[in-house]
């Protein structure tokens, strides 16, 4: 999109300059500038604004994993919903002094608490899923 910006600017610069003032790179011209405004919005703006107004907050998560998939619930006032995946659906898995982080995209994952652990080890945890073929980076 860049490219084209340039380009048209460039052509109406021109003409301008040349003294052809052709009236008719005035549309693509601000047509372009409009789709440019549009695409930063959507992929750097929107996001963010999503992201802040995400339900997640306040919200109790339980996750279960078994043999052949995890199952992870999520219930508050405003939302009780479960959903069961395969372990083929995480990418990987972080760890830091506090939290795991099972990703299940480049910018999704969901963030345990190591302290937060009713059953189990959050070792153990990590161990079981390097089990199922989940990449593990610390």
């Amino acid at each position: 999109m860049a490219v084209a910006t340039v380009l048209v600017s460039g052509a109406f610069v021109t003409s301008l300059a040349l003294g052809f003032c052709d009236l008719s790179f005035i549309l693509p011209l601000v047509l372009v500038i409009f789709i440019d405004a549009v695409s930063v919005y959507t992929y750097f703006i929107h996001p963010r604004v999503t992201v802040r107004k995400a339900l997640a907050l306040n919200t109790a998560v339980h996750f279960e994993f078994n043999d052949e998939n995890y199952t992870v619930s999520a219930k508050s006032d405003k939302i009780d919903e479960n959903s069961t995946s395969a372990y083929s659906t995480i990418s990987k898995v972080t760890e830091t002094k506090d939290f795991i982080y099972i990703f299940i995209s480049k910018v999704q994952a969901f963030i345990v608490d190591k302290n937060g652990f009713t059953e189990g080890t959050p070792d153990g945890l990590i161990d079981f899923l390097v089990s199922k073929g989940v990449k593990y980076k610390r």
